[in-house]
């Protein structure tokens, strides 16, 4: 393939994933290796022969790992010369990452990786935004799957890096190692070999040498353009099953306070496998704020677990504190939350109600929820729903406050005025237990006046000759996805 090939290559790769945007400041991942030297060339070439990258602002980054000694100085030398003589603008930095690994127990490779992202997006701040560029190509995202099979993984695992991923650009991802050490030796490219890159004791090093090599030598050559179409039709895969349960969340979820995400089980049935196994990923991921995969042996248990579940419901333990709850018909994914206390919200005093009775109506927020209060005439019992109530304005005191629920709470159940236990009354209507203990209570004093969602008492009730106040509950929304 000839330079000029290469480079028209690359171009159309950029174009195509939508790598840039005119006027892009970007950060360039440069280690002084030949993948980087290429990169970096080939990115200053397009910006000052190509239009579509004419705009485009460059700006390199070096980290010196503190793991080679001399040999890790030269590598930094050679950056700062080699950005000088194209007039790149070039950041290096130095970090003990042996030192840094042993303190949180990480690999160097993990550690090194870690501290050189956040080293790119430390720079992207300075600059107001951007995007990174890495050098990485096809040989790299052979390792990776290779590497995602022997631990173990799912459809993401065989994807393979992708060429543009969260601010992150990857140029090079049309090209193999071979095509790029071709272009770098054609256009007499200097660059630093790194000692290390033939230590097999590196997870990715004994994948290149003593897995991919062999394979290349002894079974096909082609190995790595094969791994890389599997990659490509995965990633097809993957894009749309990914759709579909993004779609799905959006109209079967419901987002409870805390962002706990609930469905209905018996939607939840009817899907297929590789979609369910989809959702609980994704709803792990919501619950959990973390952006690593669940493993396949917890995805499966979850799904048996949904699949299976009866009516006594199932509880199944995941990372990061997140829980999948199968129980009273539902699937309930939450996380953990430590226990703290909400104190009471007295409404009906001050600024609000003055707000209340000279507007008509007023709004706050209290532990997750939009609570809306309208005076109003127009009241129609039957109207009610299980979280819009009317209540006899005159009866609401000073003393009237949201709240969570307290033991010894009673509600009126009837124009008696007879009276249960609030705890009785959730046990006889079958609440969940973790329902109960996040359910938003309207009291005063231990009279609970309407446990939301589930009943209103009857003391307060609203009728024709009262003043009548309307109280909407909602639950503060939050993004899904």
């Amino acid at each position: 393939m000839s330079d000029s090939e290469v480079e028209s290559r690359v171009a159309r790769f950029m174009l195509k994933y939508e790598m840039t945007a005119p006027g892009d400041n970007i950060i360039i991942g440069f280690s002084g290796g030949a993948d980087s030297v290429c990169l970096l060339f080939i990115l200053n070439k397009l910006k000052n022969e190509v239009s579509d990258f004419s705009s485009l602002k460059l700006h390199a980054v070096h980290l010196n790992h503190s793991i080679r000694g001399d040999e890790a100085k030269r590598d930094e030398e050679f950056v700062k010369e080699f950005c000088g003589k194209i007039s790149v603008p070039v950041t290096t930095v130095t970090e003990d990452i042996p030192a840094i690994a042993r303190e949180t127990g990480e690999s160097e490779e993990t550690a090194g990786r870690r501290i050189r992202y956040e080293l790119f997006r430390k720079k992207i701040k300075e600059l107001n935004g951007g995007v990174t560029a890495t050098a990485h190509h096809k040989n790299d995202s052979a390792e990776t799957v290779l590497f995602n099979m022997a631990r173990g993984t799912g459809l993401a695992g065989i994807t393979g890096i992708a060429p543009k991923r969260d601010g992150i650009i990857r140029p090079l991802m049309c090209l193999t190692r071979k095509v790029i050490e071709d272009y770098v030796e054609e256009n007499d490219l200097e660059y630093v070999t790194d000692s290390t890159n033939s230590d097999t004791a590196y997870t990715r090093n004994f994948i290149r040498h003593e897995v991919i090599a062999p394979i290349e030598e002894n079974i096909n050559k082609n190995f790595i353009a094969h791994v890389n179409n599997l990659s490509e039709t995965a990633r097809k895969y993957k894009t749309y099953v990914d759709g579909q349960a993004d779609e799905f969340i959006r109209g079967k979820a419901i987002v409870n306070k805390r962002d706990s995400l609930v469905f209905l089980k018996k939607d939840l049935d009817s899907l297929p496998d590789i979609l369910l196994e989809t959702i609980v990923m994704k709803a792990y991921r919501h619950v959990s704020k973390d952006g690593l995969d669940l493993s396949s042996e917890r995805i499966e248990a979850a799904v048996e677990g949904i699949r299976s579940g009866g009516t006594e419901g199932v509880t199944i333990e995941m990372p990061k504190g997140a829980v999948l709850r199968i129980s009273g018909g539902e699937a309930e994914f939450y996380g953990k939350e430590e226990k703290t206390e909400t104190k009471p919200f007295f409404f009906m005093t001050g600024e609000l109600k003055e707000r209340l009775e000279t507007m008509g109506s007023a709004g706050f927020e209290y532990d997750g929820y939009t609570i809306i209060l309208e005076i109003t005439d127009d009241f129609t019992k039957n109207t009610n729903s299980d979280y819009t109530k009317y209540f006899n304005y005159d009866k609401m005191t000073s003393n009237t406050c949201f709240r969570k629920r307290l033991p010894g709470d009673m509600i009126s159940i009837d124009s008696e005025g007879s009276k249960k236990k609030l705890k009785k009354e959730f046990i006889d209507r079958k609440i969940p237990e973790r329902i109960r203990e996040n359910c938003l209570i309207m009291a005063e004093g231990s009279s609970c006046l309407w446990a939301v969602g589930v009943r209103q008492s009857t003391e307060a009730f609203a009728d024709k000759d009262s003043a009548v106040l309307k109280i909407t509950v909602k639950e503060t929304e939050t993004d899904i996805l």
